[in-house]
Parts: C-alpha cells; structure tokens; sequence
C-alpha cells in the first residue's frame, strides 16, 4: 500500500494526490510504500517546514530514502531517523540564528563527540550526560535522576500540540526573565525570540534521541548596567523520549551555563 503527503511552507501536512495540475509542489514531499520510505526536498525550504519533516521522521525505524535539492543536505540513505534529524535539525538551527545574528550563534553536537573531553565543564553537565536513560519509559527515566543532578536545569515538556511547556526552571536564573512564571507555554512564559530558539533545539533534541551539546554566544544584557554583551554559553540538551510512551510524556533537561560569570540561563 502506498501513501503520501506534502509538507507546506507553513509545516502544514497534505495529502499528496497524483492530478495534472501546473502547480508547483510543496518543499517536501514523504512517501511510504510498503516498507520503503522516501523523503523527497525540494530546494527552497522553511523553518516550519523542516521542523514538521522531522516531527513526521523521528517514529520512522525504517531506514530513509532522501532526494535532495536542498542546500546542506544530501540524497542518499540514512539507516536510522535519529542521524537524519539530527542532521536536518542542525540546518533549522543554522537558519534561524542566521536571521538573529546578534542574539544568538552556536554550534550544536553529539555528546558522545567530546564525552572525552570534559573537564572544563561544570560536573552537573558529566553526571546527567553519563545517565543512560534516554530510552527509557519516562517515569522509570525520572526516577533514576537524583535531585542533586538537577538543580541547575529547565525540564520541558512536549505538548500534543506540538507545543513546549516549561515545567521546571533552574533555581537561579541569570537569563531570560521569565515574563509569566504561572503559564507553562514558553511563548507566554519567554521573549518570543528566546521561546523560538528553545522550541528548535528542543525539537532536536527529542528527534534525535541522544544527549547533544551546544555551544557559542548568546547576548545577555549586564546586571548593572543593562547593556548587551556576548556571552560565551555552554548547554546541554538530555531528551527522554522512549518509543514506548506517547509523544506527551516525552520530556526534555537541559544545562545552559555561562562559564565567563558562572552562572546558569534558561
């Protein structure tokens, strides 16, 4: 059996029908048919479009077929999902920190990459990094977590709407402000433009299924005098999103540490 949808430029998913009409297709289109599944990306691509690309692949334990025309990404087979958002997840980032240059700029990878290489940072980041419970159903997840691990991080959670909720903060936050400590949506509790951000590399995180480092700048404006100024940040980011729990109850831990004034953000 075979179907197939398209992905607009609003992440909009569509049922692909085969018609004779002129139009120009969406930016991507998935096929499946019986055990084969095909990713075809055309090459002009939004944010949102790539986003629903890797909310729609991250179940996929077939290995995926791509034809690719965009730039960054090439045709060929990835044996596994994660590997594959991963990849597309970190063009995302790149193009929305292309837009918000002066806000933010990083670059994101595996933990495992520099898992030997850690001693300049804070032993919160090594102790939940060498935690093995990424698969694991969520409340088995949790409860091997000590509290002493977690005093510096932001739990999140995905909502069935595709949203994010921030349901835990770090006990001290130097940045953002959270504009609405009651509300757990991040685009009422964040600056939109922080929530974005989040809500990307959240996305990654819980598709690629691996703990995953970031680093770089962010700006972050001084206690005293309230002007902006780049800081170097280091985040990690520890998805908990085992196939066997409902997308709901995935959950998402992140460290963001500011090494130059050893303080912690959001």
């Amino acid at each position: 059996m075979r179907s197939s949808f398209e992905i607009d430029s609003d992440g909009k998913l569509h049922v692909h029908r085969v018609t004779k009409s002129v139009q120009a297709p969406h930016p991507v289109r998935l096929t499946r048919q019986a055990q084969i599944i095909r990713v075809q990306i055309f090459d002009k691509c939004s944010i949102d479009t790539l986003l629903t690309l890797i909310r729609q692949c991250r179940a996929i334990r077939q290995p995926i077929h791509i034809q690719s025309d965009f730039p960054g990404l090439s045709s060929g087979i990835h044996n596994d999902s994660a590997s594959f958002c991963f990849k597309v997840g970190r063009i995302i980032l790149s193009l929305f920190e292309e837009h918000h240059r002066t806000q933010f700029s990083s670059h994101l990878g595996a933990w495992l990459d520099v898992a030997s290489d850690t001693h300049k940072m804070p032993s919160d980041f090594v102790s939940l990094a060498r935690q093995q419970v990424t698969n694991l159903e969520t409340a088995a997840a949790l409860s091997q977590l000590t509290e002493d691990m977690l005093v510096n991080a932001a739990f999140y959670r995905l909502g069935a709407d595709f949203s994010f909720r921030l349901l835990k903060a770090p006990q001290l936050v130097r940045f953002p402000e959270i504009i609405d400590e009651w509300n757990p949506d991040l685009y009422a509790a964040l600056p939109i433009d922080y929530a974005q951000w989040i809500t990307i590399l959240a996305e990654i995180a819980i598709a690629s299924r691996m703990p995953l480092l970031q680093t770089g700048q962010i700006q972050i404006p001084d206690n005293d005098t309230k002007e902006l100024h780049q800081n170097s940040f280091t985040r990690l980011l520890y998805p908990i999103a085992s196939d066997l729990e409902r997308p709901s109850n995935y959950r998402l831990i992140t460290l963001s540490y500011l090494p130059e004034s050893d303080s912690w953000i959001l």
